[in-house]
């Protein structure tokens, strides 16, 4: 898979691009770096990032591997003056070693470890921001890479696993207020020849979209999105997502995926009487017309009815 050259408009990010930004004072700005992959060999998936709240002020260090149904889980949140100068809370560490080429993850918390390098399989991509903004409520700056991703990660049971598969990574910033979206769909499924990254949102009766698609022809932004859910027999838990778009030459494709493995982060308040609930599903996935298979993650959030304490019914 190769970017060719007609397409760098699309492509690249200035360097600057890769450093923390100098926030602006609204309460919903926040910068966040984020890392994953999937290894269907070692049947391990791996979630990690830092977001930067600078106005609340806070800095959220996530890490998340999902191994044979278990979830190993790292959650730390640090006070935050201003703009974020370290990618590191001392366990955590996220390394830039050349701008839009390599970034370096470790962490050590005794039982638990990882040193990982996540190497661009082609330069970043950036989103069409105008394709998914609505002024006040979402208002970012994206640009996402697939990478090769290469390393070892120690379980919390002790199991070692060497990783050698395909990621992603991805940089944003600027506005996104979790409590005016209703819906939130994304997905980055990699193939052997392609990686296709897609978004749909929906706010009160409006539903944006936007994505793009690389292939050995090159890179190009997708549009008009559509997502069917599949269910899990709870009717809540989704099971699997069939996406539909179309490219820029008009060439309409069809996207499916299969749960592998699903881990629902804990719901949380988010206005009164809601909560935001998160899926991250580690998938299976299949263009039609096209006999091989990928994997990759597709994020599902939902803003639901709370039950939970505190919240109005």
């Amino acid at each position: 898979m190769a970017n060719k050259s007609g397409n760098e408009r699309r492509s690249g990010s200035p360097a600057s691009d890769e450093h923390p930004h100098d926030p602006p004072s609204i309460p919903n700005w926040r910068e966040r770096w984020g890392f994953q992959f999937y290894d269907p060999k070692a049947k391990l998936c791996g979630l990690f990032n830092i977001s930067s709240h600078p106005n609340i002020p806070k800095q959220e260090f996530h890490l998340v591997l999902l191994a044979d149904s278990e979830v190993d889980l790292y959650i730390n949140t640090l006070p935050l003056q201003g703009r974020i100068d370290k990618l590191s809370d001392g366990n955590l560490t996220f390394s830039m070693v050349e701008p839009n080429h390599q970034w370096n993850i470790s962490f050590d918390e005794g039982s638990r470890f990882a040193e990982l390098e996540f190497h661009g399989r082609i330069p970043p991509v950036k989103y069409d921001s105008k394709l998914y903004r609505m002024e006040g409520v979402l208002e970012l700056e994206y640009y996402g890479q697939p990478c090769i991703v290469k390393g070892n990660i120690r379980l919390d049971d002790g199991a070692s696993h060497d990783i050698h598969c395909l990621g992603y990574r991805d940089h944003s910033w600027g506005i996104r207020d979790d409590a005016a979206i209703d819906k939130w769909y994304r997905v980055v499924a990699h193939f052997e020849w392609c990686v296709i990254n897609l978004i749909q949102l929906q706010i009160r009766d409006r539903t944006l979209s936007t994505g793009f698609m690389v292939t050995n022809k090159g890179t190009q932004q997708l549009k008009d999105v559509e997502v069917v859910t599949r269910y899990e027999p709870d009717a809540v838990t989704p099971e699997g997502f069939d996406f539909r778009f179309k490219d820029e030459t008009g060439e309409n494709w069809l996207l499916k995926s299969a749960k592998i493995q699903t881990m629902m982060r804990s719901p949380r308040p988010i206005k009164p009487g809601y909560h935001v609930s998160i899926y991250d599903v580690v998938s299976h996935f299949m263009l039609k017309r096209y006999p091989s298979s990928g994997y990759g993650i597709a994020e599902y959030l939902t803003n639901q009815i709370s039950s939970l304490p505190g919240e109005l019914p």
